[in-house]
């Protein structure tokens, strides 16, 4: 029997992750937008940073989003992977 002070806690867990680390080899995001030709115009903050491409040694390109300072995201100012695109003809060898 539980007393009032036990909260119960719900328990992820994974025996095997089939995970290889792979080398990064280039990374690119476009850059930010020039002031204007007057000056005048005020950088608003916070920036919203573009998509960031993330190329892998096994030909993999992965694209990621900057999270901002948002309580409700699980890793705040990070990096989070969108997708991951690999190269065609690792997919045609497979079918």
């Amino acid at each position: 029997m539980m007393s009032v002070d036990q909260i119960p806690v719900k328990v992820h867990r994974c025996r095997f992750v089939d995970y290889l680390p792979v080398a990064i080899t280039a990374l690119a995001f476009p850059p930010l937008p020039l002031p204007s030709r007057e000056g005048k115009a005020k950088v608003t903050l916070p920036l919203k940073f573009p998509h960031l491409a993330i190329g892998r040694a096994n030909g993999n390109i992965e694209l990621a989003e900057w999270t901002n300072n948002n309580p409700t995201d699980q890793a705040p100012q990070a990096w989070v992977v969108l997708k991951v695109c690999r190269p065609f003809f690792l997919m045609s060898s497979r079918e």
